[in-house]
């Protein structure tokens, strides 16, 4: 029941934030095979979710399969930017740039990708939220 309150609450954000059916697939395939619930990818928009075993791998999971990340670990800015409100994508963009300077190289993949991700949801926390309810919102419906 709550959860269906909460995503009928959220579905308003559907209009302004640009999610698509990869995105959708690429969540619930990483889910799936992280074994994350939805009420953990729920948290995940405003908590930090480091300690929840698997989520580090789930988010390398979902920035490869979305084209945020590379095979190789490469951060694509650009690609971070695909899945937010056009009136966004300017400060998603400069937020991405930063963020992928900040995290840099770091060796273990899963970590870079949670990284790049705590720093996305660090610096612009209205847009990183807005989007990731969408995503969940649409999910859900």
């Amino acid at each position: 029941m709550q959860l269906a309150l909460v995503a009928a609450a959220m579905t308003t954000l559907l209009a302004t934030v640009r999610t698509d059916e990869s995105a959708m697939q690429a969540v619930m395939k990483c889910a799936k095979d992280s074994n994350m619930k939805l009420e953990v990818l729920m948290k995940s928009c405003d908590s930090d979710m480091s300690g929840v075993d698997g989520f580090k791998c789930f988010t390398k999971c979902v920035q490869q399969l979305m084209g945020i990340m590379g095979e190789d670990g490469k951060f694509s800015p650009e690609g971070a930017t695909k899945f937010v409100a056009d009136e966004d994508r300017g400060v998603a963009l400069k937020v991405a740039n930063e963020c992928a300077k900040e995290v840099g190289d770091t060796p273990d993949l899963c970590e870079r990708a949670h990284a790049v991700n705590e720093c996305s949801k660090k610096k612009d926390p209205e847009i990183y939220k807005k989007s990731c309810l969408a995503l969940m919102a649409k999910m859900m419906s």
